[in-house]
């Protein structure tokens, strides 16, 4: 049946486009669910929309191209880059949708989730969906032996968009199994299957399924590869100095104006805190960003581009900055970004971390650079709100190297606290309240934040120091107590600040600050401000002071491999890019790993339907072989030969008989050896090419004749054909003779006259056919078909049952039939006959 008609070919492409949308669900937890519905919704209307105009209209190839891309250009004007958008014109609106097909791949991978209105982006999501429902309606309407493989296409734009996506995909075990099945059905209803063998379509419905949800059993233990995260970013924060370290540094430029900040109003300015750094990792030694955990942005590490407006909850809040000391990679920001405006470089040179709401720009920061942020600041939460609320369960780095003195020391400060406020509150309040300021720069309090510094710190009679000691000692303190906390260093704008000239406030060496915050379960993160007040200084006779005012760590993180020779002290005000790019090197292996990944998943999907033919095929062999009645047995092997002349499109006509249909199948292989033997003595002959021609035709018209269909004879009638030149068969079968027992091997009816192989006069013009080349190996499958007809008619219709050695004799000659017939095949029609589901769907 050429494809299907009707009904059965318009459900199927129903379904079909209603599967490539709901293939793009893996991108939700990427792309704001609003901006996905609309782009994946419209994409696929229009899609099917133009289709079905060309296919109505019958437009040709080209006009049918150009078609859709009038489509593609239209629809993406409104759904996914609009003029007001893009950039303010058409040009630009077409220049995002064109040049998107090719960046938007990877910016979908390296943007910030989740993805808002960014023109650029979107243009993956919306190719995927205009482009698969445009396919899947021109293929499974106008197509005839390529409809089914419309429902290769949402198994296609499944995978490509879970490669898009993080590892907070959308059921995909589920996704994937419900995919696979409508692609399944669908290529059956577009080929004209019937459904006419339930057990079959349960079977090619069952197995997808299975395998869909014992994939995920089986792969628990193990994490999923994300590409996203596998495609690094350019900025490693690991690859530079911890932030806190540099507190020392900024009490040191006292007076240096750092910053220049200026708002909408007054209020925005006056009593702001920027922050800058956000550190959740320690390890004896500094407090740092914990190492990207993978999971989308949750870490403090992980840093991802951003672009356009982002949804944030809070009371907004516009800054504009401009740098004026401030050196290195952190950018000041406030609250929760919802827009970065600044120049392209800087846009460009901007990585955001949600977890944190902190930023960097990877080229660093420059005398002179401009930018505003304009932000949500979420109101403080009042102590009493908090009575009853627990921590959050948040993605932390690890802690380690705390000194024993840090845990004991909590635990007597919080006593018989036993809320995670009241204990929040009881570590800030006494170190604030039994603590002394001191930046040490007069009294000598030594600077860094290690192990030995906290030991001091809380084994002193006198609790002295500044932001950085008081910051970390309630970080490590709430660490040990089970309470989430990490250390946020920034800026505290002075309220009594006054403005300049030009209404800007100059932020200061001295406004340098470290403070804690903590994670409370459906609130977020609470600030607690540890560190006394600067006019709260100790009686500096009482200090214990260190007479070189060195910090007692200045090293990198101790999991750093050492370096071959001593280092060489570096200035805190290098740029970045003077420093040398560091070069990770697992990032290509983890690339190449990832497409490899992503490669291999979508190849195995794809591959599901054609194992799932295989196994059928297989299951239904092993049945028809191991049937317990001995007649159906040896029936069930000319079966398998009428499956495998129906999988190579030799089935034979229904009203012939097994002998008929053994002589037809014959034929085609002794006409398809003398063709393969033609080419054969060609590709070797010279001059005598001709000569050789006529010889071949004849001797391939003479064993045609001989084995036409239905004939029932051999060829020469009744003539020897070769004394004992078939192996086992030493007589020939007169005209429409049968052995007298009808489980005696019959005659060989194929065989061929004297030797229409025979050389010329001389012998040294054609070159002779080796002995065992087609026309040999087309000769014993013939004499293999007429053994299996012949066993198969006795079973049938002979007085007594066939005996087990019988049996095997027929399954034996219908192997030599399928090697036969298969041999004779090219390597791509062996392998479509090996996956043709033509004798799933044959009857009987």
């Amino acid at each position: 049946m050429d494809g299907a008609r009707g009904w059965p070919r318009v459900v199927a492409v129903a379904l079909l486009v209603l599967a490539v949308p709901a293939a793009l669900l893996p991108l939700l937890p990427v792309v704001d669910p609003p901006v996905l519905v609309r782009v994946g919704g419209i994409g696929a209307v229009l899609g099917a929309a133009f289709a079905l105009l060309t296919t109505w209209r019958r437009w040709g190839a080209a006009l049918t191209l150009a078609a859709l891309v009038v489509g593609y250009l239209g629809g993406g004007m409104i759904a996914v880059a609009p003029p007001w958008r893009a950039g303010g014109s058409l040009g630009a609106s077409l220049m995002a949708l064109l040049g998107g097909i090719v960046t938007s791949w990877k910016d979908a991978l390296t943007l910030t989730p989740p993805i808002g209105e960014v023109p650029g982006v979107l243009v993956a999501p919306w190719l995927l969906s205009f482009a698969g429902t445009a396919l899947v309606v021109v293929l499974g309407l106008r197509g005839r032996a390529w409809a089914p493989a419309a429902g290769l296409v949402p198994p296609v734009v499944l995978p490509a968009a879970l490669v898009l996506g993080d590892a907070r995909a959308v059921l995909p075990a589920v996704l994937g199994v419900a995919i696979g099945a409508v692609g399944i059905v669908a290529a059956g209803l577009l080929r004209g299957a019937r459904m006419q063998r339930p057990v079959s379509l349960a079977v090619l419905l069952v197995i997808p399924i299975v395998a869909g949800l014992a994939t995920p059993w089986a792969l628990a233990p193990l994490d999923r590869l994300v590409v996203r995260d596998q495609v690094v970013p350019p900025f490693d924060p690991a690859a530079y100095e911890s932030p806190l370290a540099t507190f020392r540094k900024f009490v040191k430029a006292d007076d240096d104006v750092e910053l220049e900040i200026s708002g909408d109003t007054a209020a925005d300015v006056a009593g702001t805190r920027l922050r800058t750094a956000v550190m959740d990792s320690y390890d004896g030694v500094v407090w740092t960003t914990s190492v990207s955990s993978g999971t989308g942005g949750q870490s403090s590490g992980d840093f991802r581009r951003v672009a356009g407006e982002r949804a944030v909850v809070g009371d907004p809040v516009a800054l504009d900055v401009t740098v004026r000391g401030l050196t290195g990679v952190w950018l000041p920001t406030v609250g929760s970004m919802r827009s970065f405006d600044a120049t392209p470089e800087l846009r460009d040179a901007l990585r955001y971390n949600d977890a944190t709401t902190s930023a960097v720009l990877v080229d660093g920061l420059s005398e002179g650079d401009t930018y505003r942020i304009e932000a949500a600041v979420e109101p403080a939460v009042e102590d009493a709100a908090l009575a009853d609320v627990g921590v959050a369960d948040v993605d932390l780095g690890p802690v380690t190297g705390v000194p024993e003195v840090v845990g004991l020391v909590a635990r007597e400060w919080v006593g018989a606290a036993d809320t995670p406020i009241v204990m929040a509150r009881a570590l800030e309040q006494r170190l604030a309240g039994s603590g002394y300021y001191s930046d040490g720069l007069t009294e000598g309090t030594p600077a860094g934040h290690g192990a030995d510094r906290m030991t001091t710190l809380l084994e002193s009679d006198l609790m002295v120091g500044n932001g950085e000691q008081y910051a970390s000692a309630m970080a490590l303190m709430a660490r040990e107590l089970g309470l989430p906390a990490r250390v946020v260093m920034g800026f505290d704008v002075p309220v009594d600040g006054e403005a300049g000239p030009d209404g800007s406030y100059p932020v200061h060496g001295r406004d340098v600050d470290a403070w804690v915050e903590i994670a409370f379960d459906g609130v977020g993160w609470v600030p607690f401000y540890p560190t006394p007040d600067k006019s709260r200084t100790p009686d500096t006779s009482e200090v214990v002071t260190d007479p070189e005012n060195q910090p007692l760590v200045t090293q990198p993180r101790p999991t750093q491999p050492p370096p071959t020779q001593a280092p060489t002290a570096e200035p805190n005000d290098v740029r970045p890019q003077d420093r040398p790019d560091p070069e990770p090197e697992d990032a290509g292996a983890g690339w190449v790993w990832a497409v490899a990944g992503a490669t291999a998943g979508g190849l195995l999907l794809l591959a599901v339907p054609f194992l799932v033919v295989l196994a059928a095929k297989a299951a239904r062999a092993r049945a028809r072989r191991s049937d317990p009645d001995p007649r159906r047995r040896a029936a069930g092997a000319w079966a398998e030969v009428v499956a495998l002349a129906t999988d190579v499109r030799r089935a034979p006509p229904p009203t012939a008989t097994r002998r008929e249909a053994a002589a037809d199948l014959g034929a085609f292989a002794l006409a398809t050896a003398a063709a393969q033997e033609e080419a054969w003595v060609e590709a070797g002959a010279g001059r005598g090419a001709s000569v050789r021609r006529g010889a071949r035709a004849g001797a391939a018209g003479a064993v045609g004749a001989g084995t036409a269909a239905g004939a029932g004879t051999a060829a020469g009638a009744g003539t020897a054909a070769g004394a004992g030149s078939d192996p086992g068969v030493g007589t020939a079968w007169g005209p429409g003779a049968a052995p007298a027992d009808p489980w005696a091997a019959p005659a060989d009816p194929w065989a061929a006259p004297a030797d229409p192989w025979a050389a010329p006069a001389d012998p040294w013009t054609v070159p002779r056919p080796p002995a065992d080349g087609p026309a040999a190996r087309a000769a014993a499958t013939a004499h293999a078909l007429d053994v299996v007809a012949a066993r198969a008619d006795a079973a049938q219709f002979g007085p007594s049952e066939p005996t087990p050695e019988q049996g095997a004799e027929a399954w034996r000659a219908a192997g030599e039939v399928r090697t036969g017939l298969l041999g004779q095949l090219s390597r791509w029609q062996r392998l479509r006959a090996q996956v043709s589901i033509r004798s799933l769907r044959r009857r009987g």
